[in-house]
């Protein structure tokens, strides 16, 4: 915000940022749903990254904004594709979803952000957390323990 960004902006670059120094929890292979307020405004309305159904239609004095960046099934997924393989649900490429993130924060800088500050300076201190590297905090440091033995033999995870 000090570039002259608005609330967005860091909303977006602090959500980049959760994903490099909390990765269990958050990143950019999943998804989120942000909601907006602007208490001048008098309409709501429901935006879609594109990935589900469309979005409802957008007025430009909303109220309250709900961004849906969720995670999607692949688009080859059924309904019975983990009935002989229940670890393949827990583990391995076909357990993740098509992830929603990058395309809502993408949505949210494109027609909410200030305009004042580029997207490459909103992810840029996530790359140099990456290039650096991070402390791990203790509660990352118990799950990537936890799942060790999967990093270590799954060929998906090599």
């Amino acid at each position: 915000m000090l570039k002259g960004g608005n609330a967005i902006d860091a909303s977006i670059a602090s959500m980049f940022c959760l994903g490099v120094t909390n990765p269990q929890s958050s990143g950019i292979g999943g998804g989120f749903i942000m909601t907006l307020y602007n208490r001048l405004a008098f309409l709501c309305s429901c935006l879609d990254t594109g990935m589900r159904q469309k979005h409802m239609a957008s007025r430009s004095m909303e109220r309250c904004i709900v961004i849906d960046a969720r995670e999607t099934a692949p688009a080859k997924a059924h309904r019975d594709m983990f009935v002989k393989d229940e670890f393949g649900s827990k583990y391995g490429f076909r357990a993740i979803a098509t992830p929603g993130e990058i395309s809502g924060y993408w949505l949210a800088f494109r027609k909410y952000g200030s305009g004042n500050v580029s997207w490459y300076d909103l992810v840029k201190p996530s790359i140099d957390l990456c290039r650096d590297g991070i402390p791990v905090s203790e509660y990352l440091a118990y799950v990537l323990s936890v799942k060790e033995k999967h990093f270590r033999t799954l060929p998906s995870m090599q």
